[in-house]
């Protein structure tokens, strides 16, 4: 049997050396050997000022690190194991990735003739105030889950370079993005995928976002964003029923309500009107897709030129990261797990695309796929077109409904 095509070479990002000898960045960070004690470490580095290379210069400010080094605190507090992983204790004994307190209004529900769909906690946030470019929009966003904190980390480390896409930056930049979710926090349905980090509370985000769109300043350089799906509980084994489920996924509509820079969602809605609710959906509701966060800070408003037309984006399920027999290494091929693990907008998302104009082309499962070999190329059919080696075809293969796993592990 031949050998397989080469993979395509992956960009450096995060000040990684441009030495051919070293190991890509996003092949040393996905690997399936660097632990959570890893990942923290070089977290902490990085907002310590240990990285010489990592931010870029242009974000090695005193107040940038001191931001870098707040989230970082923050989301180490939020580990399997933190402090706020652990604590507060309620009266139900329970864990979880959330930051949060007790609720007063909770009690004896045999005295209290307390409903038993009453939550033991209240979602509590820190307010994050992102700054990390001169043209990026500088707001105050409320932060609990450590999922979107790991990703907001990520997305203080500076811009990616002008020849950056899908298959040489960010659909390795999303799977690392996945991959150290799944060490940090939460737990996993394969031990050996867990293994050697002790599980965490819940199941893993079911999807991870990555949106970028080019900067203004004409140097042809990207920012990017990154989300997940809401997790961080045993939402579905919660003795509290659905309440607190409901109350962190008002926290995060009512996010997108409020920061939205063009109208995505309107009050009122959560609930109600997402397509998600119709037969055959999904069931899940405005803001608890892993795009709430990175199409809060990448939607613009708009009067004359929408420049919500050259937004890019990609959604990647955690079915790669989560596997009988664990993913140990990055792979670009086309038919392997992270390229087959990438989905299209569901139906909430593609209706908020709608409303802010954006290019749905440029978000669809399978855009610049065609860049990418095959491992084993398929045999063309007779009306195939074939170009650079390998077949370009059209994946048109429906929306798996994973999203229901936000409430039914």
């Amino acid at each position: 049997m031949s050998n397989p095509p080469a993979q395509p070479a992956l960009l450096r990002p995060f000040g990684d050396p441009e030495d051919p000898e070293a190991e890509n960045w996003f092949r040393a960070k996905f690997n399936f050997e660097f632990e959570r004690k890893d990942i923290l470490k070089w977290m902490k580095d990085v907002a310590s000022k240990n990285n010489a290379n990592c931010p870029p210069e242009e974000l090695r400010t005193d107040d940038h690190f001191k931001f870098l080094l707040k989230i970082y605190d923050q989301l180490e507090s939020l580990t399997t194991g933190g402090e706020n992983y652990e604590k507060p204790v309620g009266p139900q004994k329970r864990k979880c990735h959330i930051y949060r307190e007790l609720n007063p209004k909770y009690g004896d529900k045999k005295k209290l003739f307390q409903s038993k769909d009453v939550s033991d906690f209240l979602v509590t946030s820190w307010t994050n105030n992102y700054d990390s470019g001169p043209d990026i929009r500088n707001i105050n966003l409320n932060y609990w889950c450590i999922y979107d904190l790991i990703g907001l980390f990520l997305s203080l480390l500076g811009s990616a370079p002008p020849a950056a896409d899908r298959n040489n930056y960010f659909l390795p930049l999303t799977a690392v993005y996945a991959r150290w979710c799944s060490r940090l926090a939460g737990k996993l349905k394969n031990k050996k995928s867990q293994e050697p980090s002790a599980p965490g509370v819940g199941p893993i985000p079911t999807m991870f976002q990555c949106t970028w769109r080019e900067r203004k300043d004409g140097n042809g350089k990207k920012w990017f964003f990154l989300g997940a799906s809401v997790a961080g509980d045993q939402f579905a084994n919660n003795p509290s029923g659905k309440d607190w489920q409901t109350k962190v996924q008002m926290e995060r509509f009512n996010m997108l309500l409020q920061h939205q820079q063009t109208t995505m969602v309107t009050t009122g809605e959560f609930n109600s009107t997402e397509p998600e609710l119709r037969a055959g959906g999904s069931g899940n509701l405005w803001g608890n897709c892993a795009e709430t966060y990175p199409f809060v800070q990448c939607m613009s408003k708009f009067d004359v030129t929408n420049s919500n037309q050259t937004v890019h984006g990609l959604a990647l399920s955690k079915t790669c990261i989560d596997q009988k027999e664990p993913l140990a290494n990055y792979t670009g091929y086309a038919d392997d797990l992270i390229w087959t693990s990438v989905r299209p907008p569901c139906n909430n998302c593609a209706e908020l695309l709608n409303r802010v104009q954006a290019n749905h082309d440029l978000f669809a499962q399978a855009f610049e796929m065609d860049r990418a070999p095959f491992r084993n190329p398929p045999a063309p059919p007779q009306d195939a077109e074939v170009g650079e080696g390998f077949v370009i075809r059209d994946m048109k293969e429906p929306l798996i409904k994973e999203m229901v796993e936000v409430t039914s592990n």
